[in-house]
């Protein structure tokens, strides 16, 4: 291990992980690959990827100690930590050297996430040998595909939909001009009227600028300055650090200006002013594009999360929006167009003023010429449990204890004896969380009566404990029944929303103004755990991470989920959180549960567009998948989420909604061995409205 490392880990061992209140800006998350490290401790886990603003920046041993060297503006460098307020980065450039930078110098993702370090020792020089960099560009650009030549939209008929109630000529919009973020390189870089053409001014390396199209090759790509769009014209590829430059529509290497020209479909300019646009927001995943406003109707493209298209027509409810799928990655798959949920997606423009489509595919029928897509199960890297699942059955046997149930969030609660089959209400609320002694409820409301609530099993003496912070969710006991840990959310930060990222005022680039109109000022809120004893006093928060939900308590201490995935705390002025398992490229692991006794560790996890359950040891090892789809091809896989231990830490009970079928429907209860083995539904008639929005819906004691 690289002798730096050692010692930064040796520093942060036994620190309380209590981060700043200022998030990364700027969308780094599309230009620059920074990894973690793979160590145990969150404190020696996080490393990113940073490049240094135009300009350039002073590395220094301390922060404002004495200068070691200077670093040109464009210089990657790789962020290892930072200090208490968040003005200093420690960072280690390719040649090993190693000091602090100022925050400010630096264009990075999430400094927040980066593990705190002393200030007052030198971190140079070092001996060792550095921590490798990724390499971002230049890279080999991808061999270009000719792209489908755009086709008029189909004017027949309408399908009869709810949908579709208005038939109206279908009004051709011009190709969008879709931009990606980049930054020119070291030394700098010289814009260009053409490719390879003469020089209209120099671009200084660190500088922020907006790629909005490339050359067939993709050796050139057509830029604007960020701070000033009037600048533009072409660079070559290879001085910019740019993530996915086939993602950027293409013009003709020997473009003779540097605008760029859309065109209509008679071959007239285009005017842009009155074009709609929609960005993809999926989560990460890919959108379903399909021949018709509705899931009736096949899939025949994909999206890309982040992509920007153009919409040509809407349905007549604007429920569903038609797009321009000959760029981007939905060019890939050769139709011309296509529709995507407007739930979806994020307008760039009024939507309204489209015309209402008409449709030529017919529900569920094939397209001629057009491969079907099967959406293949993303389960990877971890073994899978043999999963026995049988019919419905009305059996519970070897199942003792009481549930507790929240129907939908801030819904009914009720109470279920698994003995007797006896179902009772008990209040309403979220998040209901049963004591160990199977006799008290705790639960929140949030509203005028926000705050952490008790009430009887048997739905008597409801009673607030604890109203003292706002935006409270997800309580549960310590393994005593003395002590409730919950969720806070109570304190933000205010930045402009740019696309996927929020900056601050002092994240800004100098120099770039803003439109409040598109760029809208946000409270970006950070979550945090406390805990309180059963009347609600002696509040404390614990140590953890500043996206900390979901806790689970138990014997081997407080298990939650984070933004760095599952990580574990205790409840002790001292602790340190402790990784147990993170991916970056699948960064979902949500609402965990932990066996008594510090056993395994339950949780759910995304795998493309479905949720499944999954148990790992706390030490990270033993990852396993619980559930899996019995088949993909259905209109929609179905999901398993929500699971709780029970009592013995022999079971686990979660919803599905799972149909005979094996694709999506109503949510039920049920239940499985530890092992995934024997899964089976319960016997319970019990409407539940699941919404994938944190809520912890079920518990399960004695």
């Amino acid at each position: 291990m690289n002798r730096f490392y050692r010692l930064a880990q040796h520093r942060l061992t036994r620190r309380r992980s209590h981060l700043g209140s200022a998030l990364g800006g700027l969308a780094l998350v599309l230009l620059l690959s920074g990894g973690l490290l793979n160590h145990t401790s969150y404190a020696a886990t996080t490393a990113a990827s940073a490049v240094v603003r135009g300009g350039g920046a002073a590395l220094y041993a301390t922060p404002d100690g004495a200068e070691l060297d200077a670093l040109p503006g464009g210089t990657l460098v790789s962020a290892i930590g930072r200090s208490a307020d968040l003005g200093w980065i420690v960072v280690q450039v390719r040649d090993g050297a190693a000091g602090w930078v100022p925050a400010a110098m630096l264009l990075t993702v999430d400094v927040a996430s980066l593990p705190v370090m002393d200030t007052a020792e030198s971190v140079s020089p070092i001996g060792a040998a550095p921590l490798p960099l990724p390499t971002i560009t230049p890279t080999p650009m991808p061999t270009p595909t000719a792209l489908p030549t755009p086709t008029p939209l189909p004017t027949t008929a309408p399908v009869a939909s709810d949908e579709t109630t208005q038939a109206q000529p279908a009004v051709a919009q011009p190709a969008s001009t879709q931009s990606i973020m980049g930054i020119i390189a070291a030394p700098g870089a010289d814009l260009l009227d053409a490719p390879g053409g003469a020089s209209v001014t120099h671009l200084a390396p660190g500088l922020l600028v907006n790629v909005v199209a490339r050359s067939d090759e993709s050796a050139w790509v057509l830029a604007q300055r960020r701070d000033d769009v009037s600048v533009q014209g072409w660079i070559a590829t290879r001085e910019l650090y740019l993530a996915d430059v086939a993602r950027v529509p293409r013009l003709t290497a020997d473009a003779e200006t540097a605008q760029p020209e859309t065109v209509q479909p008679n071959g007239a300019t285009a005017d842009r002013s009155g074009t709609v646009y929609v960005m993809v927001a999926s989560d990460g995943e890919r959108l379903n594009i399909r021949s018709g406003p509705s899931t009736t109707y096949d899939v025949i493209a994909k999206a890309v999360d982040g992509e920007r298209y153009t919409v040509l027509a809407r349905n007549q409810a604007s429920t569903w929006l038609q797009i321009d799928t000959t760029i981007g990655h939905a060019a890939s798959y050769g139709v011309a167009s296509g529709w995507v949920a407007a739930k979806f997606v994020t307008p760039q423009g009024d939507v309204d003023m489209l015309p209402v489509g008409v449709v030529e595919a017919q529900p569920s029928a094939l397209i001629p010429g057009v491969t079907p897509i099967d959406v293949q199960s993303t389960l990877q890297n971890v073994s899978t449990a043999t999963a026995i699942v049988s019919a419905p059955s009305a059996q519970t046997d070897r199942l003792s204890g009481t549930l507790v149930i929240q129907t939908s969030p801030g819904g009914t609660i009720y109470a279920y004896s698994l003995e007797s089959g006896a179902l009772w209400p008990l209040t309403s609320g979220f998040d209901p969380a049963l004591s160990p002694d199977g006799q008290t409820v705790a639960f929140v409301r949030d509203g005028g009566e926000n705050g952490v609530y008790l009430v009887n099993i048997d739905g008597s003496n409801e009673r607030l404990i604890f109203s003292g912070r706002a935006r409270l969710s997800a309580p549960k006991w310590s393994p005593d029944g003395a002590w409730i840990v919950f969720t806070r959310s109570d304190e933000y930060i205010e930045c402009y929303q740019m696309g996927f990222a929020c900056m601050t005022e002092d994240q800004l680039p100098p120099g770039l103004e803003i439109n409040e109109s598109d760029t809208p000022l946000v409270r970006q809120y950070n979550y945090k755990l406390a805990r309180i004893d059963r009347d609600g006093n002696n509040y404390r928060d614990l140590a953890t991470l500043e996206s900390a939900r979901a806790a689970d308590w138990n014997e081997a201490g407080i298990v939650y989920q984070s933004k760095a995935g599952l990580q574990i705390t205790a409840d002790t002025p001292d602790a340190e959180n402790r990784l147990v398992v993170f991916d970056y490229l699948k960064p979902h692991y949500y609402d965990p549960d932990w066996q008594p006794q510090g056993g395994k560790i339950v949780y759910m996890g995304k795998e493309g567009s479905h949720w499944e359950i999954f148990t790992i040891n706390p030490d990270g090892s033993g990852q396993t998948a619980l559930t899996r789809p019995v088949t993909t091809l259905v209109d929609e896989t179905p999901s398993n989420v929500a699971p709780a231990w029970s009592p013995d830490g022999q079971q686990i009970v979660f919803l599905s909604n799972r149909t005979d079928s094996h694709t999506a429907g109503a949510w039920r209860l049920w239940v499985m061995d530890a092992d995934g083995s024997n899964q089976r539904v319960l016997p319970l008639d019990l409407a539940i409205n699941y919404t994938f929005g944190g809520e912890q819906s079920l518990s399960w004691s004695r």
